[in-house]
């Protein structure tokens, strides 16, 4: 688990500069995830 600010940061950015509808809507999600904390589960 690690902090998402820095991957809130690059969705923000990618939205900025993204034409997708898709894209630019996970950006504005993403601007409402303070605190949030992400993880990843790998499986082999």
């Amino acid at each position: 688990m690690f902090n998402s600010t820095q991957m809130v940061n690059l969705l923000q950015k990618e939205g900025k500069v993204s034409n997708t509808a898709a894209i630019q809507a996970v950006s504005n999600l993403a601007k409402s995830a303070n605190g949030a904390r992400v993880g990843f589960e790998l499986t082999k």
